[in-house]
């Protein structure tokens, strides 16, 4: 009979034991229950060291001048005919920088407005006749740019364009817009000239005066009239 209520006791203490695993632990401590370690992840929010924007740039078309002659007007009076206007580019980009360095430059659109021609009428109608360094003259062109230059420039054929003749003293590279090609006239402080000569450079209202030998020549670049003989 005491072996039966033993083996009842110990079934009962079993069962116990087995439904809350904590009994029979000292009081204050804590059960050890393992945790499954599980790859959840984080999700923060990264922030890249690349940045981008979009920005303009502009750039400026400058206008051209063009003479038109005009023999019903006054010799050397000008009138604007048509106005000139300057034209712009617009470039607009995508810019990526990283860490303050620019490092892409992708261009996203292009727009242009052209300029608009500015064309002056000049007048070739000649006026009252006076001389000047004992030659007459009809007309005078104001205020045109006067440089100086011979033929011994780097790639100068060192000869006239439209006589083949060496540059010298009297020989005058002229805008034939302007001034009639083979035409003499007279600049005040150079003398006469012949407009045997035309240059690239020789755009609008300019003048470049001959010397053999730009290093013994007197002319300084200036503003000057020139005195046309017009028929």
């Amino acid at each position: 009979m005491e072996r039966l209520i033993l083996t009842i006791f110990l079934l009962l203490l079993a069962v116990t034991i087995t439904a809350n695993p904590t009994a029979g632990q000292p009081t204050g401590q804590t059960a050890y229950q393992p945790t499954a370690i599980l790859a959840v992840a984080a999700n923060p929010e990264t922030e890249s060291a690349f940045e981008t924007y979009e920005s303009t740039d502009t750039q400026t078309i400058p206008f051209k001048q063009r003479y038109e002659l005009d023999p019903n007007l006054p010799c050397g009076e000008e009138r604007i005919t048509q106005e000139g206007r300057e034209g712009t580019v617009t470039r607009r980009y995508q810019r990526t920088v990283w860490q303050g360095s620019s490092v892409g430059n992708e261009l996203l659109s292009t727009d242009e407005e052209a300029a608009v021609e500015e064309i002056i009428t000049l007048g070739t109608k000649p006026g009252e006749v006076f001389t000047a360094d004992g030659y007459q003259y009809n007309c005078i062109l104001k205020h045109f740019w006067a440089t100086s230059y011979d033929g011994n420039c780097a790639g100068c054929s060192g000869r006239t364009h439209y006589t083949d003749e060496p540059v010298d003293y009297g020989i005058c590279a002229v805008n034939p817009d302007l001034i009639l090609p083979l035409s003499h006239f007279y600049i005040p402080g150079y003398g006469r000239c012949r407009a045997a000569d035309k240059g690239g450079g020789i755009k609008g209202r300019r003048v470049d005066l001959g010397f053999n030998d730009i290093k013994n020549g007197w002319w300084h670049a200036h503003y000057t009239d020139i005195f046309l003989f017009l028929e």
